[in-house]
């Protein structure tokens, strides 16, 4: 003789056991999805450093070679030592002999050259 305890044998999961379920999958899928975003961002940012750095030792490096071939100390250096330069300019000699006047200058974030002569 068999005796039955009243349990019932269960198959498959009960409505709030899949929303609960469902609910924590969208909480960590938002959070990997921040997680990458972020990490985009901050590889997007420094990109964008490394190319500013380069070129600003791309100028620094022209302005070094210019500034040392002058044919006459450089003048034109404003404002004086000590407050925010903005500008600078000198005379330089190019290979044919010629002189010119040189002046480079930075403006709204972006670096210029003039050479006149």
């Amino acid at each position: 003789m068999e005796m039955k305890l009243g349990l019932k044998v269960r198959k498959g999961v009960s409505l709030i056991e899949l929303a609960i379920v469902i609910a924590i999958s969208g909480v960590l899928i938002f959070g990997i999805v921040r997680i990458l975003k972020t990490s985009f961002d901050v590889w997007l940012s420094s990109l964008h450093n490394i190319d500013i750095q380069q070129k600003g030792r791309t100028a620094v490096e022209e302005m070094t070679r210019f500034i040392r071939q002058s044919s006459v100390p450089v003048t034109g250096i404003t404002p004086a030592i000590g407050g925010t330069a903005t500008e600078i300019s000198f005379k330089y000699i190019q290979d044919t002999g010629t002189i010119k006047d040189m002046k480079y200058y930075f403006n709204s974030g972006n670096l210029y050259r003039v050479m006149n002569g």
